[in-house]
């Protein structure tokens, strides 16, 4: 994931430097930022700057469209938050931006998982299985049906517990 990951993001910023008002190569621009500052670790990500450059793209994403690719630039934010460590991260931050993932994008699979999971950690045991159960129930939209049965896996195995 780390060489392919920065791969990726090297062609993405290449079409977003390209075309900077392009909707398309921002939102490739963000999965690929994403993906592959996720692949460097914590300290490697922190060290490298990756939580600017994260809020960054996803709120020039916000910005363009906040509805865009099932609304990637709040659900971006909303998983920063969550996976941040604290004071870089705050867990309210990150269900108030995946709430507005859900509501900009409410078909999105992975925007009501990633809810649930952040509902997790303010122990509101109630909601965060209220979404798993939508995944379960729901199909995928068009922008996840390649990684749509992980998703449903993990949230049946979250409400397994």
């Amino acid at each position: 994931l780390k060489d392919l990951g920065g791969r990726a993001e090297a062609y993405a910023e290449k079409a977003h430097s390209i075309n900077p008002k392009g909707i398309d190569a921002l939102a490739w621009y963000n999965s690929s930022y994403g993906y592959h500052a996720s692949s460097l670790g914590i300290l490697q990500a922190i060290l490298k700057g990756a939580g600017g450059k994260l809020k960054k793209l996803a709120n020039e994403l916000i910005e363009a469209d906040d509805a865009y690719a099932d609304a990637l630039g709040y659900r971006m934010m909303g998983r920063f938050h969550l996976n941040a460590p604290f004071p870089v991260g705050s867990k309210k931050k990150a269900i108030e931006y995946l709430e507005r993932a859900v509501q900009r994008a409410p078909g999105s699979l992975f925007n009501n998982y990633w809810l649930g999971e952040a509902y997790l950690t303010k122990e509101k045991i109630a909601q965060a299985n209220k979404e798993f159960q939508f995944v379960l129930d729901h199909p995928p939209s068009a922008e996840e049906k390649h990684f749509s049965e992980a998703t449903k896996e993990a949230a049946k195995k979250r409400l397994s517990h």
